[in-house]
């Protein structure tokens, strides 16, 4: 199960990179770990 939420989490930050998204600086949680959250949830 811990590969399978990693390969949600490198595929969520590939796309999210791959579509040139901005984060925002102060943030303390990547945007790709809260979408790996909610698709793991």
């Amino acid at each position: 199960m811990d590969t399978q939420i990693v390969f949600v989490y490198c595929l969520g930050d590939d796309l999210l990179k791959a579509l040139q998204h901005g984060e925002d600086p102060p943030c303390r949680v990547s945007d790709a770990e809260i979408l790996t959250t909610a698709l793991v949830g």
